[in-house]
């Protein structure tokens, strides 16, 4: 019974804080309370003075004073009716301007001793939400209005604020599961320093990694060493300045050059003058070139040139333009790296870069590298690369981008190369259209011939992404492609992405590939499926695992003899950071 009474006055709670939610200035009590219960009686109560009881049972009732008026569960209030006192009533809950109490004989319109000084304030309505003219002229506004231009560095790491101390320290295990070879296992720490000032535009920068190599296939072909062995891998390590007002730049060290595309890092200084309006950068560049593999320090590796840097803006906001140059021309003596590498010698280099940023609709970038004089390729030309972007609408986006390697010798365009490129050309081709925001749809197309061997090879094939499927966890894609040139085949995949909590990410593929029988793929025609599996969780903001696998498995095959064994490979990674 009294299990039945205590559910009975919770319900009366909520529905008069319910008609005390619908506004006006009476109350509407609620039915009988059972049995013992009072007849329903409209009452109108006081917003101002003593409290009064709105309806009552035989041992309980229902009042219009609460918290706001300083009432508190446990108080002992006086009941009077007509002016003379019937009483006490024990507050049993309270809200903000309701409560109940227990008490014998109360009926609906008892006074209650407690004192409201004055009306109710209700808090002021909210302003009228801005027309739909006011909301487009503030949207122009802020469209319209000019975004600083801010240089990227890339050491900056992503912060905002161009400034982080980083140091983590990982162990990676690698196995394959259908060789007898490995597992392979490496300890690494990774120690960044990124645009540290010392003092008044005087900055350290460093980038660094220590491996050690606790288990290693006898066969492999890095360079960094065997088991046992501990390799120092140093990015960058210099000291530079560049101040605001100041129109002097410098740096010394290992350190990353600015503005001379194709060079990348040099064990020397870089020193230039640029614009009050920062631009405008010009200046000169002198030092050592690193091996390329190992990034060691190399004496018979060197260069020395000037570079520029030029950029024009037009406009403001969505419709503004940017136009940059990059260029550079050295004098570089490359040794050759490793005893397979042919030597470039000495000669002229000459870098350029151009970039275009045509409102927010569309961006082009040229990057073009040319060699004279000596280890000269076709047209001079080392190599060049172009990449598009094209954005007519907000749905609707296309990228283009062609690489041409002209220089056998590939060192000289990619530092941390492990092996020399060939001569060849790539193109690929994009397209992607949201058809909702549920749905997206595409076409990817791509194109490669090696100029050595004359032999192509071409793909092209639609994508369909539904980036929302399982909410805000996680969506779905699937695409296929049909591979023509001197390799015909075809494959498919099916892509899971997956945040199922935070800081938690899955990503999961299965593929299906099949090589055609021709003349040219004789010993390769086969059917086979393949599926992998990674999982990235930060634990906290200090310590994070990685964990990823590839299994592959032949379906079948129109060569004779055995069948391809199944295989595949396993990573598991766990490290910290600070």
């Amino acid at each position: 019974m009294r299990l039945l009474r205590r559910a009975l006055m919770m319900a009366l709670v909520a529905g008069a804080a319910l008609g005390a939610g619908k506004g006006g200035g009476g109350r509407r009590p609620g039915g009988g309370g059972g049995a013992a219960g009072t007849a329903a009686v409209t009452v109108t109560p006081t917003q101002a003075g003593p409290g009064q009881i709105t309806f009552a049972t035989a041992s309980s009732a229902f009042f219009d004073r609460g918290s706001a008026d300083g009432l508190a569960v446990g108080t002992a209030l006086n009941v009077t009716r007509g002016g003379k006192s019937v009483g006490k009533c024990n507050t049993t809950t309270v809200a903000d301007h309701w409560a109940t109490c227990v008490g014998e004989g109360l009926r609906p319109g008892d006074r209650l001793s407690v004192i409201r000084t004055g009306p109710d304030v209700l808090p002021p309505a909210p302003a009228a939400p801005p027309s739909l003219d006011e909301l487009r002229r503030r949207g122009q506004a802020l469209e319209a209005k000019e975004i600083p231009l801010v240089d990227f560095d890339a050491n900056a790491g992503g912060i905002s604020a161009g400034r982080r101390v980083s140091v983590a320290l990982s162990h990676t295990t690698w196995g394959n599961l259908a060789s007898g070879n490995g597992p392979f296992q490496v300890q690494r720490l990774d120690v960044g320093l990124y645009d540290f000032q010392l003092y008044q535009g005087l900055h350290a920068s460093a980038d660094l990694s220590v491996l050690t190599f606790s288990s290693r296939p006898d066969n492999h072909q890095s360079p960094l060493g065997g088991t046992g062995s501990v390799a120092l891998v140093v990015r960058q390590a210099e000291l530079s300045f560049r101040a605001p007002g100041i129109p002097f730049v410098g740096a010394v060290g290992r350190t990353n050059t600015r503005y001379t595309p194709g060079l990348l890092v040099l064990d020397g200084a870089q020193a230039g003058y640029r614009s009050a309006r920062d631009d405008f950068e010009a200046g000169a560049y002198g030092g050592l070139l690193p091996q390329p593999y190992t990034l060691t320090p190399s004496p018979r590796r060197w260069t020395a040139g000037a570079y520029l840097m030029a950029r024009a803006a037009k406009g403001k906001g969505q419709d503004s333009s940017l136009f940059q140059v990059e260029a550079h021309l050295g004098y570089a003596v490359r040794a050759a790296a490793v005893s397979t590498t042919p030597d470039v010698g000495a000669r002229l280099e000459l870098g350029v870069a151009l970039y275009a940023w045509l409102t927010r609709s569309f961006d082009a970038h040229l990057d073009l590298q040319l060699g004279m004089l000596s280890s000269q390729a076709p047209g001079l030309v080392d190599g060049a690369r172009l990449d598009v972007g094209w954005r007519p609408s907000d749905r609707f986006r296309l990228f283009l981008n062609g690489r041409y390697q002209g220089q056998v010798n590939s060192e000289v365009l990619e530092l941390g190369a492990t092996v020399p490129g060939q001569r060849a050309i790539h193109a690929e081709l994009g397209a992607t259209y949201e058809l909702t925001q549920a749905l997206w749809v595409g076409l990817n197309a791509g194109t490669a011939i090696d100029l050595t061997s004359a032999l192509s090879q071409t793909h092209v094939g639609p994508d369909v992404t539904f980036p929302s499927l399982f909410g805000r966890v996680g969506g779905l894609s699937l695409g296929y492609q049909e591979e023509l040139g001197w390799l015909r085949g075809r494959s498919g995949w099916l892509q899971l992405n997956f945040t199922p909590v935070n800081r938690l990410r899955v990503f999961v593929r299965g593929s299906w590939f099949q090589q055609q029988l021709v003349d040219e793929s004789a010993g390769v025609a086969q059917h086979e499926a393949g599926a992998s599996l990674s999982a990235d969780w930060a634990i906290n903001r200090y310590l994070w695992v990685r964990l990823s696998g590839l299994f592959r498995s032949q379906l079948a095959s129109s060569n004779p003899g055995p069948a391809t064994p199944s295989g595949g490979s396993v990573m598991g990674q766990i490290g910290g950071q600070l």
